[in-house]
């Protein structure tokens, strides 16, 4: 069961996110995330796969050294222990909804 989104500061500028705080235990995390235009999410590397589904905004995801197009409507999965980090190129806020598990 979804409690409620928990404001945190990512600790790069121009980026938050709030991680979902589930009652349940459950075998997988969440979260949502923003990255202002003309900002750069931090780089992050994980053991976790990862989904993330991009609701709105535009830019540059950098994947294991690659950069790919990043768009509303695109989903992107990272396998685990892959670098990856999104680059706001756009005029509006990326949103993305991001889940994980090991």
């Amino acid at each position: 069961m979804l409690q409620k989104y928990q404001q945190a500061n990512s600790g790069c500028e121009g980026t938050y996110y709030r991680l979902v705080d589930y009652v349940d235990n459950i075998p997988f995390k969440s979260s949502f995330f923003v990255v202002k235009p003309g900002f750069i999410s931090r780089q992050d590397q994980h053991a976790a796969k990862e989904i993330w589904m991009v609701k709105q905004g535009e830019g540059l995801l950098e994947y294991d050294g690659q950069l790919v197009p990043l768009k509303a409507g695109d989903t992107y999965y990272f396998s685990s222990n892959m670098t990856h980090q999104v680059r706001n190129t756009g005029t509006v806020d990326i949103e993305i909804f991001s889940t994980w598990w090991d």
